[in-house]
């Protein structure tokens, strides 16, 4: 239900914000207003953060479960949605591969294959200092591991680093002008420097 109601929930906020689609004759004006809703904005949130919740006592292998019943739900919604058909060109966070100048799709997803417009990042950091092994329950053949406060010490310089390097590069990408038209190749050669 969590990759349904995120999906829902995200493409209702960027349909909403598209000019034509406050039209009340838009044919999926009623479907936009449900989604885009703060109601379901927010009943999506809730439902990621009791799922986040509930996870962090999950065990490694339970957790590897959960992420593929998430990986596999989205997969059913993106599969939903690719199979409608699309007029014209189209920006999509999904992560299935399509061929963009026949399908008018780019596929854009969280490195965690999830769509939110929050960095999920540092929960997961967080589950993975919580769940590892503590230093004195592992065998004396094992490589001691780093204390919990240096683990959160270390996690946040990098965030720090990824979050500086992250914005110098959307920077770098992003046109002086706003383009009046998707441009897939300009796009491509944007994400690959």
């Amino acid at each position: 239900m969590a990759p349904c109601m995120r999906l829902y929930a995200f493409l209702g906020k960027k349909f909403k914000e598209l000019p034509d689609s406050n039209e009340s004759t838009h044919p999926y004006s009623k479907w936009i207003d449900n989604y885009s809703s703060d109601g379901f904005q927010a009943s999506a949130l809730q439902t990621e953060e009791l799922l986040d919740k509930l996870s962090i006592t999950l065990t490694g292998e339970e957790l590897d479960v959960i992420e593929k019943l998430y990986y596999q739900a989205m997969k059913l919604e993106i599969d939903f949605f690719t199979a409608q058909p699309l007029f014209q060109p189209t920006i999509v966070p999904l992560t299935k591969g399509h061929n963009p100048e026949e399908d008018h799709i780019v596929i854009f997803s969280d490195f965690d294959l999830t769509c939110t417009v929050v960095d999920s990042s540092a929960i997961l950091a967080e589950i993975a200092i919580v769940t590892a092994p503590k230093s004195d329950n592992q065998p004396e053949d094992q490589i001691a591991r780093m204390l919990s406060s240096d683990l959160r010490n270390t996690w946040g310089s990098l965030s720090k680093l990824y979050t500086e390097e992250y914005e110098q590069c959307i920077e770098s990408i992003m046109p002086a002008n706003r383009l009046e038209n998707f441009d897939y190749k300009e796009l491509s050669m944007a994400l690959e420097q």
